[in-house]
């Protein structure tokens, strides 16, 4: 009975031993990804992105994940642009936009749905229009913490969402801006891209459509200005998703007082879809507070690590064999 205890002993701490250096190696920390830089109007579908791919190393810093890990996305965020649409020689405005990310770049738009495999995940909120709001400010798309896999290859596709029939809609981007090179030459080039510009249609932005499919622009191709966020918890009365509660958060909410509006972030203990005074109570409440990494494990320092190690094994050491009577023997 008593071997048999100490056996079970030793396997727990084994267990716990495995445990601490499960913790050691984790890398749970929020980071972003993307491509910044410049901004030429355009109006796009899509853009294709991989959490692992930072276009601007000295934007976005590597987090250390290996590659198949899951990490959680929280939003990603375009910036408007005033595009003129050829067909109709005015500014492109685009309604009830949902970001939906999906897994293949190369969906059928004719059969994609809510149920189709290729969707990972459609963002919870929705632009009503595009219209109001101003050229190079953010246009936000929010999500439960999406797991996606470090290393994979996504889409973003702004879509309507029409009971379930989910149809791309163009929508007022910025894109990165682009130089003639060389010279002369007739032909432009990123002046920074996301992703190698000659090859990587995966990373790349696409603004036309042929048959049932997204097509992209010739290579070198174009890319969007945009930013992914990972694990990232906006502060309860950040209306106008800027990642600070600030005055211009009273102002999003004062122009809409009263309106059947779902306000981003409202925070608790209000009524979802109206806009009322208890909006306001929350903003004010919360004024000054910023953007905040949110279920992000505790990495325990080196040394701590070392000291659970160094406290186990002394622990595994203290239960000695039997001796020459045959009876387990503890300090």
């Amino acid at each position: 009975m008593m071997t048999r205890l100490i056996t079970e002993r030793l396997r727990a701490l084994f267990a716990f031993a495995l445990a601490i250096l499960g913790a050691c190696s984790a890398d749970a920390v929020p980071f972003q990804t993307g491509h910044i830089d410049g901004g030429s109007w355009s109006g796009l579908f899509a853009q294709g992105f991989s959490p692992s791919i930072r276009a601007n190393p000295d934007r976005f810093v590597d987090p250390g994940l290996d590659l198949a890990e899951i990490v959680p996305l929280s939003r990603m965020r375009f910036f408007k642009s005033g595009y003129i649409d050829p067909g109709t020689a005015q500014e492109l405005i685009a309604e009830d936009v949902q970001l939906a990310i999906v897994s293949n770049f190369f969906v059928n738009l004719s059969t994609f749905t809510t149920s189709s495999p290729e969707l990972v995940g459609l963002s919870t909120n929705t632009i009503a229009s595009t219209a109001p709001i101003a050229n190079g400010a953010a246009l936000d798309f929010y999500f439960p913490e999406l797991p996606l896999t470090y290393g994979a290859d996504y889409a973003a596709i702004f879509v309507n969402n029409n009971a379930g029939n989910l149809s791309v809609v163009q929508t007022p981007v910025l894109i990165a801006n682009y130089i003639e090179t060389p010279e002369g030459s007739g032909v432009y080039r990123p002046t920074s891209d996301y992703g190698d510009p000659d090859l990587d249609f995966v990373y790349s932005a696409s603004g036309f459509r042929t048959g049932d499919y997204l097509n992209t622009f010739n290579a070198p191709y174009a890319d969007a200005n945009f930013i992914a966020s990972f694990d990232l918890q906006q502060p309860a009365g950040d209306y106008n998703g800027d990642d600070v509660v600030d005055a211009a958060d009273y102002t999003v909410w004062r122009d809409v007082l009263g309106q059947s509006v779902q306000l981003p972030n409202e925070g608790p203990g209000v009524t979802p879809g109206l806009v009322t005074v208890e909006d306001y109570n929350v903003w004010r409440s919360a004024y000054g507070s910023s953007a905040s990494a949110s279920s992000i494990v505790a990495v325990p320092e080196p040394s701590a690590c070392l000291s659970g190690l160094a406290a186990v094994s002394l622990s595994l050491a203290s239960r000695r064999v039997r001796n020459t009577s045959g009876r387990v023997t503890q300090p």
